[in-house]
């Protein structure tokens, strides 16, 4: 009875345009990532300080770099060696604060995962700070 309560509760709040506009981007990017999941390549990846980047082209990523935090766009090569071909050791500055970026080929199943796993996590999170704050003007 009190799962069907907290149902109804949920089922009458109404999101602002923008917030809607977020959960409709986050189930897009949700979708992809469960179908890029499937993808047999590699994707570069690896840490920069606490963030987990990974390769999205020259020019593509933040402030033009190469790099974004862990994203759908990422790059799937056929390959590890292509993977590994992408991988710039020790790469500085890559983040912006000048850490160190440690990137090596994953393979693009464990990554989307993550990536999916992490999307969710944050579509999750929102929701429910949204849904505990109606009526809280």
């Amino acid at each position: 009875m009190q799962h069907q309560l907290k149902f109804q509760i949920m089922a009458q709040v109404s999101y602002s345009k923008e917030q809607q506009d977020y959960i409709d981007a986050m189930k897009k990017a949700i979708t992809k990532a469960k179908e890029l999941k499937a993808s047999d390549g590699y994707v570069v990846a690896g840490f920069g300080g606490d963030t987990y980047y990974c390769y999205v082209g020259d020019g593509k990523g933040f402030q033009g770099s190469c790099f974004f935090p862990m994203t759908v766009s990422a790059i799937v090569f056929d390959t590890e060696k292509e993977a590994q071909d992408h991988c710039f050791t020790g790469y500085r500055n890559g983040n912006g604060k000048g850490d160190l970026l440690d990137l090596h080929p994953v393979k693009a199943s464990e990554f989307f995962e993550k990536v999916r796993d992490d999307y969710q996590r944050q579509l999750d999170w929102s929701l429910d700070m949204w849904n505990k704050n109606v009526g809280r003007q």
